[in-house]
């Protein structure tokens, strides 16, 4: 999808007076220095042009997406608190793993994967939005039961990085970075989430990409 939405910066890039709009910044903490650099220019421009970075305080693209924008203009999503020394408010509701996990299994018969956004998150309880949460992450892993309790956490945290904190609020674009160009690691699993819905992601291991955004933007 990368290569179709740089054909339309122009609407991905534009907000209306007033309106809310994220994007997500995030990649591989192998993301090589000069990308990083560009990732930062990159998100500090859409911030100047009124969007909300959401992202996950890992190293590497994460760090950089988030480094010239302020509090207020990025929502970090945690696995946990204080996950990487972020002092990021966006973590898990504070409840036990095994009242999340019953929660996910109340809500696993009328789950459909290929309706994200038929949630009412709004007014949900915190505790049903990290049991959804899951139940999204669980899906959309290819490899879930081979993964430790905290590669689980850090994937489920993936999930709020495209739908927002209450996962009804879809981004309008996720940028991002991948060794290969596509759905792996654990930017993977936002990248998979955001092509169910769909989300465009600009993936900047593609030179092409890169190229027209920097230049879109006059970087």
């Amino acid at each position: 999808m990368s290569l179709a939405a740089v054909a339309n910066l122009d609407v991905l890039f534009s907000l209306a007076a007033g309106e809310y709009a994220a994007f997500s910044g995030i990649g591989s903490r192998e993301t090589p220095p000069d990308v990083c650099h560009d990732m930062t220019r990159i998100s500090a421009a859409a911030y100047k042009r009124g969007f909300t970075l959401r992202s996950g305080g890992a190293g590497g693209a994460d760090l950089a997406c988030e480094a010239e924008i302020p509090a207020a203009g990025k929502e970090i999503f945690l696995p946990w608190k204080g996950f990487n020394g972020s002092k990021s408010p966006f973590y898990p509701a504070p409840v036990s793993d095994a009242a999340i996990a019953a929660s996910a299994a109340r809500q696993a018969p009328n789950f459909d994967p290929t309706r994200l956004l038929d949630f009412d998150g709004a007014n949900a309880d915190p505790i049903d939005i990290a049991g959804r949460a899951l139940l999204i992450a669980r899906h959309f892993h290819p490899a879930w039961e081979r993964c430790s309790q905290g590669a689980q956490k850090l994937h489920t945290r993936n999930v709020p990085q495209v739908l927002g904190q209450t996962l009804s609020s879809p981004v309008r674009f996720v940028l991002c970075w991948t060794k290969d160009g596509g759905p792996t690691g654990g930017t993977g699993q936002a990248i998979r989430i955001a092509n169910a819905l769909p989300v465009p992601v600009l993936n900047l291991q593609r030179p092409l990409v890169r190229q027209r955004i920097l230049s879109f933007l006059g970087l």
